[in-house]
């Protein structure tokens, strides 16, 4: 017979997962199917937002350096990213307690984490897949051993 903890740690998490890179978001959407997630991808942070907005969502990883082009200036916003996840933390009440995962092709040296305070961890990419899997599970309340 499960505990409640056991059966509760089963139940399907729904992960977000934003990237302008296609092979990324392929490759963690399979690993975490694999992992019984529910995996919902955004190439953008238009579609991130919308996203946001029609599902509920456990966990949000994220690429801090998307660039995007933005049509209102005419030019190519490097950092779509940062720009999302500075909205997140200032404005949009629906991604309060939302654990954060963010990715980037940079070190962390401008502490992201200040910018919004529901970022849980920062894989610099390459990253590796069992390291951040082990994260998600943990944030998502999967660790817990059978």
């Amino acid at each position: 017979m499960q505990n409640r903890e056991t059966v509760k740690a089963m139940e399907p998490r729904t992960i977000l997962v934003v990237d302008d890179q296609p092979h990324i978001i392929e490759s963690l959407k399979f690993l975490f199917e694999s992992e019984n997630y529910n995996v919902i991808t955004a190439e953008n942070s238009q579609q991130a937002r919308e996203k946001v907005k029609d599902h509920r969502l456990d966990l949000v990883i994220l690429d801090i350096m998307m660039p995007e082009k933005d049509e209102d200036a005419g030019m190519v916003n490097p950092e779509a990213g940062i720009d999302l996840l500075r909205e997140w933390g200032e404005t949009d009440s629906s991604m309060k307690g939302i654990p954060l995962v963010l990715l980037s092709a940079r070190s962390k040296k401008n502490n992201p984490e200040k910018l919004n305070h529901n970022v849980k961890a920062y894989f610099e990419k390459p990253f590796d897949m069992n390291d951040l899997l082990g994260e998600v599970k943990s944030l998502t309340g999967r660790n817990i051993d059978h």
